[in-house]
């Protein structure tokens, strides 16, 4: 009686009644996992041992004999691979 009450009042057909029952009766909320048991700390550790600053590498401008990033046009004389790629303004003092 009390659902028909509800169904006229509102104007639902059944799929709208059964998604709102679903919702209100099977929805739980979502909680962060958390850990069964604690990592100890060589565990962590060894996660942690690929946190790491690497040195960039540097090599010589075949060009003007500057040193540059390896696979890009060198800042210098604007050169790469043999080829001049931009053209750089020298500045003159």
């Amino acid at each position: 009686m009390f659902l028909k009450i509800k169904l006229v009042a509102y104007n639902l057909n059944f799929i709208d009644i059964f998604k709102f029952v679903i919702i209100i009766f099977f929805k739980k909320e979502k909680n962060m996992p958390v850990p069964k048991r604690r990592h100890s700390k060589s565990r962590g550790r060894k996660r942690r041992t690929h946190w790491k600053l690497k040195v960039s590498q540097w090599v010589e401008c075949s060009h003007c004999h500057q040193l540059k990033l390896p696979h890009t046009v060198c800042p210098h004389c604007g050169f790469y691979k043999g080829k001049e790629i931009i053209v750089v303004n020298k500045k003159t003092e």
